[in-house]
């Protein structure tokens, strides 16, 4: 039977039919991004003809972070259309896992909120080239120190002074990095302790669980700050911040060690896994192909909301002075510097807070909805 085609028109286009049909505000979320997209691509046509050697702009050096701008806004936008475009209604019955798994993300209020709230703030991270009207270090005029949100200064300047909505920009894209980077770590260090521990169990079991029960027994934040303290003097720059994301994966890979476990002492005695030992599969293989994807769930569950958490560890330190290195903007950082301005220049602690708050809250939505989403229990819901 021939694939039934979607005719098109200005109704079908992506996010216009989730606004017509729902969900609408996935429709928001995708019309919103691609707006964005559009105006950095019709505002900064100048940057972006400098970034591929077309025109030359005084004093622009186009780095890295022109180039990831510049590809972002090359592969996103029609990757989004073609993720978001309108597919030809399915049956009731017969759905795979992951579609079903989706109408159930699509169902779910939080997931859109949180959703929305993380598109924004990557598209933040990765445009922030493009987006921020001046370099995150640079000082500017003295007569501008501690200038208050104006026209010039959306959201006004530091003491130094330099532009704090340049600054908020740059930071997302260190916050997100050490949350992602750092999670991604954590996630495959639990995921191959908790495999390891479930499936041979015995010894092993017992030996990763004692090591993953007095991890647990140290609070975390102090951890961070002794093992920071010592080792913080030997690096710098960004050799620091690569400290920092490699700290925080080692530290925060326990909780998912203990959900791949419990999800492995069920998969283990399941037949799929029973057949594969009878075919004579090694141990590895059986593991890793035919276990691991089935914990997957969890893990992506627990990596989603562990990143907020991450976020928010990261400016803890930064706030004490042992996260990422000045003058690399950190929110964090941020706030610590306004702290003795909190009544005279509110604006210098208050917007880095509120960008804390933010991407905390999106990742934490976006967790939960994942979190029903992933869950059978919810199908009948």
């Amino acid at each position: 039977m021939a694939e039934q085609k979607i005719p098109l028109s200005f109704k079908n286009l992506p996010g216009v039919w989730q606004l017509r049909e729902g969900p609408r505000f996935l429709g928001v979320t995708i019309l919103t991004s691609l707006l964005i997209c559009v105006g950095v691509l019709v505002l900064r046509f100048d940057r972006i003809l400098a970034t591929v050697g077309f025109s030359e702009i005084e004093g622009m050096r186009v780095g890295l972070g022109d180039w990831f701008a510049f590809f972002t806004l090359l592969i996103f936008p029609p990757l989004l259309c073609w993720a978001a475009r309108k597919r030809p209604p399915q049956p009731r019955y017969g759905k795979g896992q992951w579609t079903l798994v989706w109408e159930r993300f699509m169902a779910s209020p939080q997931a859109h909120i949180g959703l929305f709230m993380v598109m924004l703030l990557s598209l933040a991270a990765c445009l922030a080239t493009y987006i921020a009207p001046y370099d995150p270090i640079q000082i500017l005029d003295i007569e501008d120190k501690l200038r208050a949100p104006s026209l010039d200064f959306l959201i006004g300047t530091d003491k130094f002074p330099r532009d704090l909505a340049s600054r908020i920009l740059y930071g997302a894209q260190i916050s997100l990095t050490i949350g992602l980077l750092a999670i991604s770590l954590s996630a495959s260090l639990g995921l191959v302790v908790g495999m390891l521990s479930g499936y041979f169990g015995g010894w092993v079991d017992n030996l990763l669980m004692r090591i993953v029960d007095v991890m647990l027994s140290y609070p975390r934040l102090v951890l961070l700050l002794v093992i920071m303290s010592l080792w913080s003097k030997a690096f710098t720059g960004l050799s620091k911040l690569y400290l920092t994301i490699a700290i925080l994966g080692v530290t925060g890979w326990m909780g998912t060690a203990r959900l791949v476990r419990g999800e492995v002492l069920s998969l283990k005695e399941r037949d799929f896994v029973q057949a594969g030992r009878a075919l004579g599969l090694s141990n590895m293989r059986i593991m890793f192909r035919h276990i691991a994807p089935n914990c997957l769930a969890p893990v992506i569950v627990s990596a989603t909301l562990g990143i907020g958490g991450t976020i928010l560890v990261e400016a803890a330190l930064s706030f004490l002075g042992l996260g990422v290195p000045p003058p690399i903007p950190s929110w964090g950082a941020m706030v610590s510097d306004g702290q003795d301005y909190i009544v005279s220049a509110w604006w210098i602690s208050f917007f880095p807070g509120i960008a804390i708050v933010f991407s905390v809250m999106a990742f934490n939505l976006l967790g939960d909805g994942l979190r029903d989403a992933l869950d059978p229990r919810m199908k009948n819901r």
